[in-house]
């Protein structure tokens, strides 16, 4: 562990925390952990998600939870977690700013340093770990109210474990968190077999949209409001999608055009990678990030264009010439 000491005087006192828009289970997770951490030390916490992902709502409980935070000030530190630049925090923390203590904990590799003390390690599989990690020089005892989050939080960016990033690191900190009240099968219930019928029927029209370019080593897919609508879905819902177009045979890079649900030009766009071409360098030249093998941004134009634009990209600095 090589836990920042002048980070942990900062868990105490009135404490928010928040973290990137469209939070994965790695940000809901790390952020949900280290609010029990702070509460554990005595301090308050208050984690702000303007809207939390049906899938992670089990760990809901026992948190404060708000939608907006309107004054950063109020609050002695605001902690953001797995986030890579102030671009991509949440919305409802429009007051960061003024925040007297900001303090960013992230292991994305491409990022733009904001906060006023920074903990970031790209090594880390998840920053669920290091939230953890953070636990233990606290000299916090975890707790099931700990261990819950944050195995969520390494299970999803670990792909349950299976991608490379898994390291002895990320299988001793699960170790802790098992022995500590982690249920994996919670978890796994929770989060990959409570689908609603309309986030399948969804998936469908997704898949229907599958185009592979590139002598079939990149492939894409999109999904817009309409369809959403027409299956009485939500945009949120389309969690894990990408994944299907990464498993084909052959394809290397992977990537999700996702219509924004107020701005009808704005585009959401995922990548993945199996692991020999970065994607967090695509991401970067639309003004996202993320990692090696998964990464995000948001483009603004047509949908057909923002899909050209995408592939040309990948093609261009994928790695893929």
């Amino acid at each position: 562990m090589n836990v920042p000491a002048n980070l942990l005087p900062h868990l105490s006192g009135r404490v928010l925390i928040a973290t990137h828009a469209t939070p994965d289970g790695d940000a809901v997770g790390s952020a949900l952990g280290l609010a029990a951490i702070v509460d554990a030390l005595g301090g308050r916490s208050q984690v702000v998600f303007p809207k939390l992902p049906e899938v992670f709502a089990y760990l809901r409980p026992g948190h404060d939870i708000v939608e907006r935070a309107d004054d950063a000030s109020a609050f002695d530190a605001v902690f953001i977690v797995d986030c890579g630049s102030a671009q991509q925090v949440a919305d409802g923390v429009e007051s960061l700013p003024e925040a007297p203590m900001l303090i960013v904990i992230d292991h994305h590799r491409t990022r733009e340093p904001f906060g006023q003390l920074e903990w970031v390690d790209p090594t880390a599989s998840a920053t669920g770990v290091l939230i953890g990690e953070l636990a233990l020089a606290a000299g916090v005892t975890l707790t099931p109210a700990i261990a819950r989050p944050l195995w969520c939080a390494i299970l999803t960016d670990t792909g349950s474990f299976r991608y490379s990033s898994t390291d002895g690191r990320t299988l001793r900190m699960g170790a802790l968190l098992l022995e500590a009240g982690a249920n994996p099968w919670e978890a796994a219930q929770s989060i990959y077999e409570s689908f609603e019928a309309e986030r399948q029927r969804l998936l469908g029209l997704c898949l229907g949209t599958l185009d592979v370019r590139c002598d079939g080593r990149v492939a894409s897919m999109h999904i817009t409001r309409e369809m959403a609508d027409a299956v009485g879905a939500t945009m949120d819902q389309s969690s894990g999608f990408i994944n299907y177009a990464r498993s084909i045979a052959g394809v290397e890079i992977a990537f999700l055009v996702r219509q924004d649900e107020e701005i009808a030009d704005l585009w959401r766009v995922a990548f993945r990678s199996r692991g020999t071409h970065p994607v967090d360098a695509v991401a970067a030249r639309f003004g996202g990030g993320g990692h090696r093998n998964a990464a995000g941004c948001r483009i603004t134009g047509d949908r057909d264009e923002v899909t050209n634009r995408v592939f040309n990209a990948v093609d261009e600095i994928g790695g893929l010439r």
